[in-house]
């Protein structure tokens, strides 16, 4: 028998603003209080428009104005597919094209355009969310943008879906299923062709799995042995190596930004804890994170090595905390009244999305770890939402 183990997103409308260099933050004559830059949004496409002004209203670097503003940014469509774009700022102005798969996706790459001029840092909102859904009594997979206008389901088995994890270039993705066997297993579906295929089916149970940062590894948690342990394989699945081999229970791998190192949680101490191991196989060692005896589900920072986000226990219930590998220290992110749980990085480095866990509902928010602002990603409408994934397609 298999035995169960724990599973642990004007100038413009008749001629575009002369072309400039990158903007610098000192080139902007500041409205906006502390390190919050005011943003007026403009578009002759309502849509569009709106779109605009939801992505920075969920950027904590911006604040939405209708009058005088630091940044005085234009839209406009061009056919179907395509946004131009202009901004002015106290003293620069500078414009551009951003074309997509629709006038949507093209707004939300004109603005990540915005945020990168603006701030020297990746924009995230035209992005791919992945997460779990439930519908009619079912966990499933659902793939979309950041603003779940175009959120699709993409599983529809007999039994729970969870863990989706997408690949670096965002065109396939891994799962948990236990349909069809009532077991969990790692499945691989493909977004293109809307396929879901067999990945890790090896007996007793399969979780976990996450591709490397370039996408040719995958790291997973197989129990074949009998015990649940962290093994990494190739992008096909085959020939896994075995990495780690104790008594006590891997879960929730995630690696390093240069695909060196991964961190997963083993409950070694006899309650979840961080651990670190080289992604080629040595020693396991504890992250001291000293913060909480409960710490599970971390998630490495795309673009600061140094840190790592993960879920702690707190005065009895949960919430997200950062451990810094440069200081050794920790800080709780969250202070909310209901559980803070599975933190997803973006690829700016700056924001998380994760699971609010009140009353029996569940609901994906964005986070600032900045500015410790917070926002829901989606209405009440969508139904549960949990277990986020992010990736910024190649």
């Amino acid at each position: 028998m298999r035995v169960l183990g724990f599973l642990l997103l004007s100038t413009l409308f008749c001629g575009l603003l002369p072309a400039q260099s990158p903007t610098q933050l000192r080139d902007i004559i500041r409205t906006g209080q502390k390190s919050e830059l005011t943003i007026s949004v403009q578009s002759s496409d309502p849509m569009v428009g709106a779109l605009a002004k939801r992505a920075f209203q969920l950027h904590g670097a911006f604040r939405v104005v209708a009058g005088d503003a630091d940044v005085s940014l234009q839209l406009r469509t061009s056919g179907n597919d395509t946004v131009l774009f202009g901004a002015q700022t106290g003293r620069t102005n500078f414009n551009g094209t951003a074309t997509g798969s629709d006038k949507l996706e093209a707004a939300a790459m004109a603005c990540d355009d915005v945020v990168e001029r603006l701030l020297g840092i990746p924009g995230f909102f035209a992005g791919q969310l992945a997460l779990v859904g439930e519908r009619n009594g079912k966990k499933e997979i659902f793939v979309g943008d950041l603003f779940f206008q175009k959120m699709r389901q993409v599983t529809n088995g007999k039994q729970n879906s969870l863990s989706p994890r997408q690949s670096p270039d965002g065109k396939k993705l891994l799962y948990t299923t236990y349909a069809p066997t009532g077991f969990p297993d790692i499945y691989e579906y493909t977004i293109a062709s809307g396929r879901s295929t067999p990945f890790a089916t090896y007996k007793g149970t399969n979780t976990g799995a996450t591709y490397s940062p370039d996408g040719s590894r995958v790291a997973m948690i197989l129990s074949s042995s009998g015990n649940a342990e962290l093994y990494v394989s190739g992008a096909n699945g085959r020939y896994p190596k075995r990495l780690t081999n104790n008594r006590s229970l891997e879960a929730s791998p995630t690696w390093s930004p240069d695909g060196r190192k991964i961190v997963f949680t083993s409950d070694q101490m006899g309650k979840p804890q961080l651990y670190g191991i080289a992604s080629t196989g040595g020693s396991m060692s504890r992250l001291p994170t000293n913060i909480s005896g409960y710490c599970s589900e971390p998630a490495w920072n795309p673009r600061n090595d140094r840190l790592i986000a993960f879920t702690a226990a707190e005065s009895g219930g949960f919430q997200l905390a950062l451990y810094d590998t440069g200081s050794g220290k920790s800080k709780f992110l969250t202070t909310r009244s209901g559980d803070a749980i599975e933190p997803a990085w973006l690829n700016d480095g700056r924001h998380l999305i994760f699971t609010a866990r009140e009353g029996g509902n569940t609901r994906l928010y964005i986070l600032d770890t900045e500015t410790g602002s917070s926002a829901p990603l989606h209405s009440q409408r969508f139904g549960n939402s949990s277990q986020p994934n992010f990736v910024m397609p190649r």
